[in-house]
């Protein structure tokens, strides 16, 4: 469950900008070590959690290979 903002203040920041590009970094980062499944989890403070989620598996079908597991 590494795409995850809990604890991860620049993730939520740049969440909270509307940026996906750690996500996608750490989509990309956890193919290349032989995930098998991306899980995602968008919960955090301050965002539409459902609106991120859709967004961030939007981006992950165009970008990643791996099936997503959504963590809610």
């Amino acid at each position: 469950e590494r795409i995850n903002p809990t604890g991860k203040k620049a993730l939520q920041a740049e969440l909270r900008e509307g940026s996906l590009d750690m996500v996608i970094e750490m989509a990309e980062s956890q193919e290349e070590l032989g995930a098998s499944v991306l899980d995602v989890n968008m919960g955090m403070n301050g965002i539409d959690e459902k609106e991120m989620m859709l967004k961030v598996v939007n981006e992950l079908s165009l970008t990643s290979n791996l099936p997503v597991s959504i963590d809610s």
